[in-house]
């Protein structure tokens, strides 16, 4: 069935659940697990410094916070999946989520990518991030979305 399976994590519900789903077929399946974790770019408040002067200090702070967060995210991975007995790779990656999950997926030849979907009404889905509705257009395999 599935051999080469990978997880995007990010932190949110969606994505912890989509984390647990994946151990919990990992486990049956008795397949090693891959998650990724992206660390995007500095955010807008950070790119609007440009025009208003931002404290260097403060945003090499902000920087490893984030980084911090991320390695908690791999942690958590790491002790739900040796609770479970599976065996898992973790990978933390510098860019744009999209291209990094896609880049992974194929680098790794996973043939199962899962990944946790937002479902928001109307107005919202148009003004928010689709991230993992963008990365299952462009997945090269097939794609398990939890929401």
């Amino acid at each position: 069935m599935f051999e080469r399976m990978m997880v995007a994590i990010d932190g949110s519900e969606r994505s912890r659940r989509a984390l647990k789903a994946g151990i919990g077929l990992a486990s049956r399946l008795n397949n090693k697990l891959h998650t990724i974790t992206v660390i995007e770019g500095s955010p807008d408040y950070v790119v609007a410094g440009a025009y208003t002067p931002i404290d260097p200090a403060l945003v090499g702070e902000m920087v490893v916070e984030r980084e911090s967060q991320h390695q908690g995210l791999v942690n958590e991975a790491r002790l739900l999946a040796f609770n479970a007995g599976v065996a898992i790779q973790t990978e933390i990656v510098v860019g744009t989520a999209v291209e990094s999950i896609v880049q992974a997926v194929k680098q790794h030849g996973c043939d199962l990518l899962i990944i946790g979907l937002n479902q928001h009404p109307g107005l919202i889905a148009a003004l928010t991030s689709h991230t993992g509705y963008d990365v299952t257009e462009r997945a090269p395999c097939s794609v398990l979305g939890i929401r």
